[in-house]
């Protein structure tokens, strides 16, 4: 299978065999050494033709659910089907794919997920209606005992903003030699006041890496390619090694300069120390 996606650097397609999507790739238009992007962090990325990885399969499902597709459908999926079909220029990617009950799947075909549905009969809509069982006793409890009851919270101590950080953010400057970038996303401090950085790790070669979690404001981007430990920005890291195949979970929590507000951009990257890290899954978020 054959994947598609946009190079960081110049913005056009590169296309990879994906048994060797997690090498790095040369774009043969601008000659940046990068990796290519997962399902998970690319979502217009595409498969050529109409088969698809776990991967993807795998990031349709955790965003969209296990149930089908339609509505008033309660039956679960069995396949993924396009929204846009292929015949129309619809392309095998997260974005164009849904999960869907094999009738219902049979039922589209080829068709426009949209025009299809619009077309299609109210009773074709509904599969299986979830069962609800009921049960009434006349057994009496005792009133809970408010001693063992969960203890509360202290106050200030709840979350109350939560932002799961997707969006892409254009660097000035790649980072120095032996950095790579993972993430560059935008978030807006002030409901934020710290980034979380939640990541399985793995080392293709015996040896060492390193995970550094930056942030800065948007409107005062620094100097990347100056080196990393020079630069006057809030900075989280953690190192890792071990022998090839070795793997882990990590966990990042930076704090945000007290007063922080507006545009700001987090940026996750990996420092090479002769192990070849590489990140399996990873989820940052802004929280309060």
């Amino acid at each position: 299978m054959t994947w598609h996606y946009h190079c960081p650097k110049c913005g056009l397609d590169v296309a990879v065999d994906w048994e060797w999507h997690t090498d790095e790739v040369t774009c043969p238009h601008c000659h940046h050494n990068h990796y290519a992007p997962t399902p998970g962090e690319d979502h217009e990325a595409y498969f050529a033709g109409e088969k698809w990885s776990h991967e993807l399969e795998e990031t349709v499902i955790a965003l969209r659910g296990t149930t089908c597709e339609v509505p008033g459908c309660f039956s679960e999926y069995s396949t993924l089907v396009s929204r846009r079909p292929p015949a129309l220029g619809g392309r095998t990617s997260v974005a164009n794919m849904v999960p869907m009950c094999a009738t219902h799947a049979r039922l589209k075909g080829d068709r426009d997920y949209d025009e299809w549905l619009n077309s299609l009969p109210p009773d074709q809509r509904h599969q299986k209606v979830p069962e609800i069982e009921i049960t009434f006793t006349s057994a009496s409890e005792a009133p809970p005992d408010p001693s063992r009851a969960a203890p509360r919270p202290p106050p200030g101590h709840g979350l109350t903003h939560v932002q799961p950080l997707a969006g892409r953010a254009t660097l000035p400057e790649d980072p120095p030699a032996g950095y790579r970038l993972i993430l560059s996303s935008p978030f807006l401090a002030g409901p934020a006041r710290k980034l979380a950085l939640h990541y399985d790790w793995v080392m293709k070669q015996q040896g060492s890496g390193s995970v550094i979690l930056l942030a800065w404001p948007a409107t005062e981007p620094p100097a990347l390619a100056r080196g990393i430990e020079g630069l006057d920005v809030p900075r989280a890291f953690a190192e890792h090694s071990g022998s090839r195949g070795a793997n882990g979970t990590g966990r990042l929590d930076l704090e945000l300069p007290a007063g922080s507000k507006g545009l700001w951009v987090a940026a996750v990257l990996l420092r090479d120390s002769g192990g070849e890290p590489a990140l399996a899954d990873f989820l940052l978020a802004a929280t309060d």
